[in-house]
């Protein structure tokens, strides 16, 4: 197996020339195997096993309030608690269309909160709880600075153009 180290794309493959998914050139990146990956993923959800005194439908709520849509967090519960699954599977337990899930599978993954997998057919894990929320975290800060700034651009033009109308 093989992780992409700027995506982290990972491939079930012996070789794999190129990331399919940035274009880093994977030959030199050393193999890792397929239970280095589940077993992180499994940790993750031991480590989520903490939570699993909370009812589901609390923990759905929770991941709503994170700034995921309620599908989203159904998807992303689903491989929280069940581990490795396929899109079909994932599609079946949900009953919700495979194609639904796989653009929130995409979503989910830009977001860090899930994890994929490039095998025949493709799989998906969750991350944990915690690495989720720190990054939904992580994001909402960035977004404030960019306001932040956005404001600073605008209060100056303002500055500006009262200067030079009074001038």
């Amino acid at each position: 197996m093989i992780v992409c180290p700027e995506c982290e794309t990972i491939y079930l493959k012996n070789h794999v020339d190129d990331c399919t998914e940035c274009g880093t050139n994977l030959d030199d990146y050393q193999k890792i195997v397929l239970d280095d990956i589940e077993e992180k993923i499994n940790l993750d959800r031991k480590a989520n096993q903490k939570y699993s005194s909370i009812p589901i439908e609390d923990s759905l709520k929770l991941i709503v309030q994170s700034g995921l849509t309620t599908n989203q967090s159904k998807v992303y519960l689903c491989l929280n608690q069940m581990g490795i699954k396929t899109a079909s599977e994932i599609s079946k337990i949900l009953g919700l269309p495979r194609t639904e899930i796989y653009h929130l599978l995409k979503i989910l993954i830009e977001k860090e909160g899930v994890l994929k997998i490039h095998d025949r057919p493709m799989k998906y894990g969750a991350v944990t709880i915690e690495k989720l929320l720190e990054k939904q975290i992580l994001s909402e800060k960035k977004g404030i600075k960019k306001l932040e700034e956005t404001l600073l651009v605008l209060k100056n033009r303002h500055v500006k153009n009262n200067s030079s109308s009074t001038a």
